[in-house]
């Protein structure tokens, strides 16, 4: 999936309307439209800022990896990783046990 069918897809599975990110970009449809048809890669130079609309990592929008994962999304689950390395055996099973009760609690 190259660049622009992604940042179509996110737009569309998130219901976020074209118009939203233009406003946002401070361009007009008809740029929106002429990426679209491809007479406008202009959208190649945005790529940080759509991504931040968007809440996805640039390498997510670029095709570098197919994790769309925002860049702060993923330095949290470092960190959290990191701090449940550091826990002992009880401590893990406190926090599974935790977890287990979250995503009951979420269905």
């Amino acid at each position: 999936m190259d660049t622009l069918s992604r940042i179509l897809f996110i737009l569309q599975s998130n219901n976020i309307e074209q118009k939203e990110l233009c406003d946002f970009l401070q361009i007009s449809n008809s740029v929106f439209s002429d990426w679209k048809s491809g007479r406008n890669k202009s959208y190649k130079k945005r790529i940080s800022e759509i991504a931040q609309f968007l809440n996805v990592s640039a390498d997510y929008l670029l095709g570098n990896t197919d994790t769309p994962a925002s860049a702060e999304e993923t330095d949290k689950k470092r960190e959290l990783l990191n701090r449940i390395a550091r826990m002992d055996e009880g401590q893990l099973k406190q926090l599974s046990d935790f977890a287990d009760y979250l995503i009951d609690k979420k269905k």
